[in-house]
């Protein structure tokens, strides 16, 4: 296998050319190749090709479980980390995950949590490196609402009603007085279209991936934003390979690929699918009664998420628990006039992040 990734690799006839390989599970509309299909051809025109890299996406040589072990074996030099697959892995980094009911706004939470995992929490780097790579991006999904396949006229619609979700959100459904039923977003069609779930947790943007034809309303109340994830974690050994120069190039572009990856991948790709979804006649329910749900769900979940973490080994999770959301009201703050700014996004997340760690000591 190995032979076959270093295939994949090319060096020029000095010697000094380095192509590596990014390797993604995210299908081809996934909103991070926003940022990373424009990243790549940065890097290659700014290093006039001494650098570039063969982006390799949609599952064709890893899934989310195999990332992390591709790249320990250094058989991809890149790829997206999503932490709810190596729980005991990346325990504390799921601590922050699993904060989903905090806050709504995608990027003051993505600001937030790249804050909180690259200035505010050593144990999430150290596992990380412990897997053999390196942290470098995150990026910010929108948050989670109920897609369902009949029509329903609120929240109480849903209740008794089987509902598609992962992870923490679980506990989420729950609350609501529905049924979790633990399916990937793919698998969850056939069961909307059999009957066999009501409803599905997700994003806007699924309307348009997976259930146009399927999904009759949404209940547009949010029921928690994830986060956490890794844009691009880099395989250790080959963020150590990298010339000085071509790691502070490489730095220098992330703030500007998480600002992409949220904004143009998320945030904008869930009005286009609220568009359509209004063509094809799904209906919009407001959901509000679904707020006092979400802070009574909020007031338990501290407590549920810190035992969980430091049941897994993290130190200290209270005080990284509220270290994010105290994180998520500076950002909140620092966002509110941004819109859909990806420049200023950018700007905030060097200024705030970004220049206050020297990426040679990385």
């Amino acid at each position: 296998m190995a032979l076959a990734f270093a295939a994949l690799c090319a060096t020029g006839a000095n010697g000094t050319a380095k192509e590596l390989v990014f390797g993604s599970w995210a299908p081809t509309n996934h909103g991070s190749n926003y940022a990373l299909e424009p990243l790549f051809k940065t890097i290659q025109e700014k290093t006039n090709g001494a650098l570039t890299w063969k982006f390799v996406s949609g599952g064709q040589i890893v899934n989310p479980r195999s990332t992390g072990q591709a790249l320990r074996d250094n058989l991809i030099d890149a790829g997206i980390i999503l932490p709810t697959v190596y729980t005991k892995e990346l325990a504390a980094n799921n601590a922050i995950y699993n904060l989903l009911g905090f806050g709504t706004d995608t990027a003051a939470i993505a600001g937030a949590t790249v804050e909180t995992i690259m200035l505010n929490c050593p144990q999430c780097l150290d596992e990380y490196r412990r897997m053999g790579a390196t942290y470098l991006a995150g990026y910010g999904p929108t948050p989670y609402r109920l897609l369902c396949s009949k029509p329903v006229k609120g929240p109480e619609d849903v209740k008794g009603e089987k509902v598609q979700s992962l992870g923490t959100a679980a506990r989420i459904i729950k609350a609501m007085g529905a049924t979790p039923v633990t399916l990937s977003p793919s698998d969850s069609i056939p069961g909307l279209q059999r009957g066999a779930l009501g409803c599905v947790h997700g994003p806007y943007v699924w309307v348009r991936i997976y259930g146009l034809d399927v999904i009759k309303s949404i209940i547009e109340a949010p029921l928690g934003t994830p986060r956490a994830f890794g844009l691009f974690v880099m395989s250790g050994a080959s963020w150590k390979n990298l010339s000085a120069d071509q790691k502070k190039l490489l730095w220098s572009e992330m703030p500007k690929a998480t600002a992409a990856a949220t904004i143009r991948g998320h945030i904008v790709e869930d009005q286009h699918a609220i568009e359509e979804a209004k063509k094809h006649g799904i209906s919009f329910v407001p959901g509000a009664s679904l707020k006092g749900v979400m802070d009574t769900f909020n007031a338990e979940e501290i407590g549920i998420v810190a035992a969980e973490a430091k049941s897994l080994g993290v130190k200290d999770p209270e005080a990284l628990i509220a270290k994010h959301i105290e994180l998520i009201r500076k950002w909140e703050a620092l966002t509110k006039d941004i819109g859909q700014d990806e420049a200023k996004f950018a700007a905030l997340l060097q200024s705030e992040v970004y220049s206050k760690i020297d990426p040679l000591k990385w």
